[in-house]
């Protein structure tokens, strides 16, 4: 996981992410269209800190 974009981007093993998209769901189905749909996506998460963190990735094909 250390050499994908996400990680070197801040997120890291064991956080919470919070939304997709600005998309907030406990329904992983939702989750999965999402990432099926997009490409570039832009998740919300909290870090080690309790802040909640914002980062734009790309997902790989």
């Amino acid at each position: 996981m250390e050499n994908t974009d996400a990680y070197k981007k801040g997120l890291k093993k064991e956080q919470k992410i919070i939304s997709i998209n600005n998309v907030v769901s406990k329904d992983i189905y939702t989750y999965d269209q999402l990432l099926r749909k997009n490409r570039k996506i832009i998740l919300k998460y909290v870090d080690d800190n309790n802040q909640i963190m914002s980062v734009k990735i790309k997902l790989k094909n």
